[in-house]
């Protein structure tokens, strides 16, 4: 168990962690304010066993105890894969609806294999790419969902 790094983002309090042991996340999730419910026992066994990176992220206002309030910029994650993945297996038994924005940049269409945890996904598919310069986030305009 390992904190790759610990860093404030706006409103955020976000912790890179590496794990070998799905109980040594959760106990040490849980020592540092980022408790998972219960219903989520047993979730964090298939990124453990992919030897996968963490990033648990908390609300952090900058006036101790009162709740953030309005709209909050998202947060950007970004990771290399030989394949598609968006992590949101913890999203999946959630309470409320969430809402995600996933752009995926391929040499074809690309159709999630399951619900997230709210509804069904919608997947616009708007062609090639054909621009050959910039960061592939500066070309948003290709695929919205």
């Amino acid at each position: 168990m390992g904190v790759v790094g610990r860093q404030r983002l706006g409103p955020f309090e976000v912790a890179r962690l590496t794990a070998t042991d799905p109980a040594a996340l959760d106990g040490r999730l849980d020592t540092n304010g980022f408790a998972l419910p219960p219903r989520l026992a047993g979730a964090l066994r298939p990124y453990v066993d992919r030897r996968w990176e963490y990033v648990a992220v908390k609300p952090a206002p900058r006036t101790g105890g009162r709740a953030l309030i309005g709209a909050l910029d998202p947060l950007h994650l970004t990771f290399r894969t030989d394949e598609p993945v968006s992590p949101m297996r913890l999203s999946r038994p959630a309470a409320t609806p969430r809402s995600l924005g996933l752009y995926v940049l391929a040499g074809h269409r690309r159709e999630p294999a399951s619900r997230i945890g709210g509804e069904r996904p919608r997947v616009t598919y708007a062609g090639r790419v054909t621009a050959r310069t910039g960061p592939p986030g500066s070309r948003r305009r290709v695929c919205r969902s």
